[in-house]
């Protein structure tokens, strides 16, 4: 596997600080939170989604829904994200040694005042080379199921016994904890009436607020080559690496794959 998410007691805290700095720790101890529900599935997504408030449930079906983990019958659904359709560079901020501790107390108090709301946690696979599997969590508010259906939708199913074996056998990217986002669609700061999206790329975490546009939970872990966290400069090696090989596109991360038939 390419990144760490579990870990011996002895490696816990300041002897690890890539996995265990002052921001990083605050963003994921939120998805270990009571008020946390963790999603099991694409299919639980996906009613989760269609069941949201504000949902519009189309006719059209979902090709190759049972492939992808969906009830058969799964029908494209459709919500309104208001205002913003395109990605926001002037609200991105890249946290480094000048602003680290800074950001960290900025999102200790946005996450506390999330605490009396209900939150879903996703988790999901990106990549297939086996150079280059990350796994990543995704936590967002009630009221946001659909974000979390399609951002699980666009990656790996982490519950797929297909995924999860390439997951294991992936190569170890030494140093590089899972990926962890938390958005809080709702929430604007006085700092950042706009919204903000912050990357901590030598940490592997990001924090997303005022931010309902799904591009940012899909390509926001991506957002320059400045803000690549190591783990994902490595996938993108490991892509050009797949690539001159002339392997097949399954192989170099797709997007809505289906696993072969086990």
């Amino acid at each position: 596997m390419s990144t760490k998410y579990n870990f011996k007691r002895e490696e816990i805290g300041a002897v690890s600080p890539q996995y265990y700095s002052r921001l990083r720790s605050t963003i994921e101890a939120a998805f270990y939170r009571n008020n946390v529900h963790t999603v099991k599935n694409i299919a639980e997504a996906y009613e989760l989604a269609k069941n949201s408030v504000g949902t519009t449930v189309t006719d059209l079906p979902v090709v190759k829904a049972e492939e992808l983990g969906l009830p058969k019958d799964a029908k494209v659904l459709l919500f309104n994200d208001g205002f913003i359709t395109g990605r926001q560079a002037r609200l991105r901020r890249l946290v480094d040694d000048t602003n680290r501790d800074k950001y960290a107390g900025q999102v200790r108090e946005v996450i506390f005042g999330g605490h009396t709301k209900k939150w879903y946690h996703g988790i999901a696979y990106v990549g297939l080379a086996h150079d280059f599997m990350l796994r990543a969590h995704l936590l967002v508010p009630e009221g946001y199921e659909n974000t979390l259906y399609s951002w699980m939708l666009n990656f790996q199913n982490a519950d797929n016994e297909y995924f999860t074996k390439l997951y294991k056998e992936s190569k170890l990217i030494e140093g590089e904890g899972d990926l962890f986002i938390y958005s809080d669609p709702d929430c604007y700061t006085k700092d950042y009436p706009d919204g903000l999206a912050l990357f901590d790329k030598d940490n592997n975490c990001a924090v997303l607020l005022g931010m309902r546009y799904f591009g940012e939970h899909k390509t926001g872990p991506l957002p320059t080559d400045t803000a690549t966290p190591p783990a994902m400069a490595a996938r993108r090696d490991s892509t050009s690496k797949a690539a001159n090989r002339k392997s097949s596109p399954s192989s170099v991360f797709p997007v809505l794959v289906s696993p072969p038939s086990l």
